[in-house]
Order: C-alpha cells, then sequence, then structure tokens
C-alpha cells in the first residue's frame, strides 16, 4: 500500500513538474509574442530604420535565453520543494514553508526575467533611436511583463495544489505565507482590466509613441484583456469558489446529524482557515457526543 502511495504521489509531483515547464515557457512565449504584437502595430521597430534588424535579433536572442534560463531555475526551485512529496514523506516545517512560496517564487523567476527583457530592449531602444521610442518600448514591455507575472502566480497555485495540500498539514494555513483572498482579487482585477486599461490610457495619450494607426492596437488591447480576464477569472474561481462549495457541502451534510466529515485543507488563504474552523468543529461534536453518550444522555 505505501509503495502504491510513493508511485502515486511520484507521478503527481512528476506532473506538476511537468505543469511548471509548460506554464513558464507557454507564458513566456505567449507573453512575448503579444509584447511582438502590440510593437508592430504601433510601428515601433519599424521607426528605427537600419537599426530594426539588430533590434529584433536581441529581442529574440533574449526571450530564448529568458526561456532556458526560466526553465533550469523553475525546475531548481521544484527540485527542492518536490523531493519529499515524490518520496512520499511528510516535509519538515522549513520544507512546507518552501513549498507554500513556490507560486510567489515561480512568479519572482518570471517577474526577474520581465524586468531584465524591459531593461535591456528599453535601453537599446534609447541608443539607437530617441527616448520617446524607448519610453515606448519599455512601457508596452513593462505592461506585458506584469500581465504575465500576474497569471503565472495564478496558474502556479493551481497547478502547484496537490504540493500545497500536504504542505499545509505541517504548516497550517494560520502560519503559512500571506495569501489572502483580497490579493487575489485585486491580481485578478490587475490581470483582467487594470493592465489592459493601463495599456489602453498609454496609447491614446500624448505623446504619440508611433506612426502606426492606434485603432490596430486598441483592438488587440481589447483582445488581450478578455483572453487575460476570461484566464484570470477562471482561475479565481478555482482558488476561492471550488473551496467554498465544497465547505458549504460538508456544512450541509453536519446540520443532518454526519459527524465523519472532514475538509481537505488545500488553501493558505483565510479559506484555509476556515476548512481548519470547520473541521475543528466537527471534531468538538464528535467529543460532544460520545461524552453524551458515555454519561448515558443519549
Amino acid at each position: 500500500m505505501r509503495r502504491s502511495t510513493r508511485f502515486t504521489r511520484f507521478r503527481v509531483a512528476l506532473r506538476t513538474a511537468v505543469g511548471f515547464a509548460v506554464l513558464g515557457v507557454g507564458s513566456s512565449v505567449c507573453g512575448a509574442a503579444a509584447v511582438a504584437l502590440l510593437l508592430v502595430l504601433q510601428g515601433l521597430p519599424a521607426d528605427m530604420g537600419s537599426h530594426n534588424l539588430m533590434f529584433v535579433l536581441v529581442a529574440a536572442a533574449y526571450v530564448a535565453l529568458a526561456v532556458v534560463v526560466g526553465s533550469l531555475w523553475t525546475a531548481l526551485l521544484h527540485r527542492r520543494t518536490a523531493v519529499w512529496f515524490a518520496e512520499g514523506r511528510r516535509p519538515t516545517p522549513e520544507e512546507a514553508d518552501r513549498a507554500l512560496r513556490l507560486p510567489v517564487h515561480m512568479a519572482q523567476v518570471s517577474g526577474t526575467l520581465w524586468l531584465g527583457g524591459t531593461v535591456l530592449l528599453g535601453s537599446l531602444t534609447a541608443l539607437l533611436a530617441t527616448w520617446l521610442y524607448a519610453y515606448g518600448v519599455t512601457l508596452t514591455i513593462g505592461l506585458g511583463g506584469l500581465l504575465t507575472v500576474g497569471l503565472m502566480y495564478l496558474a502556479a497555485e493551481w497547478v502547484a495544489r496537490p504540493i500545497l495540500t500536504v504542505a499545509l498539514e505541517v504548516t497550517p494555513p494560520e502560519r503559512a505565507a500571506s495569501v489572502t483572498v483580497l490579493s487575489r482579487l485585486v491580481l485578478t482585477w490587475g490581470v483582467s482590466s487594470g493592465v489592459p486599461l493601463l495599456g489602453v490610457l498609454v496609447v491614446t495619450s500624448p505623446p504619440d509613441l508611433g506612426h502606426a494607426n492606434d485603432r490596430a492596437t486598441l483592438l488587440m488591447l481589447a483582445i488581450v484583456g478578455l483572453l487575460s480576464g476570461a484566464v484570470g477569472t477562471g482561475l479565481l474561481a478555482r482558488a476561492v469558489a471550488a473551496p467554498l462549495r465544497r465547505l458549504r457541502v460538508a456544512l450541509e451534510q453536519v446540520t443532518r446529524g454526519r459527524r465523519d466529515v472532514e475538509v481537505q485543507v488545500d488553501d493558505a488563504s483565510e479559506i484555509g482557515q476556515l476548512q481548519v474552523s470547520v473541521n475543528s468543529m466537527v471534531a468538538g461534536l464528535r467529543v460532544s457526543r460520545v461524552r453524551l453518550c458515555g454519561s448515558g444522555v443519549m
């Protein structure tokens, strides 16, 4: 039985590793493609004239380097976190804390790489063209990075859920990393509305960042906002609505007289604290029932 459990957890750890790899590469490539399309629609690379090819080559080289570095960095973080999970043993408090910070670390990896690209390509544009073009390139890449990092964090929480659930057995939600429902709501608002609308504001406000027609850029921003909003809302629903639905079902069973109900604690926010409270309440009801039966009242 123990061997079967260890094999199951190894498969989950492997699936989580693959999920992180796909998430890291996919978010980087898709984010870079969206930013590149926005720059082309604004005409910024074309406006650099003879330096256009150099900018494109440097940008492509950095994206390739970022994918490789991000993949290796993510693999290192996941290896440190998932070894105990794959072995089927209980994590130490330090290992549990590290696992609970994994979504934050994933977002930090993505944010660091995007920040490097923003500084590099913004500085290169200032050298090859004008400060106005550098301003446009920096803003476009920076906004793309903010959007990608926000979605990365929400998706990393979903991918790492099986590992986080085991880590919460060692580090309860009240002692876990500071994750709140409010922070998730603010983050979802940012990726679904805040960043795309900020992009619209940048495009429509003076000075003009390029010589292209802004209509295509605004249409692209609207599409990005719709897609990121759908993904962000779906991830938020998985992180908030699904646990609350399980809590409601458990409480309904308790009101019908069941005392063997136990809710899986799989969240480090206030929802996880509520899950712990429900389990404590049911345990208290079981103890009270045993005492009443022992005293002959029932």
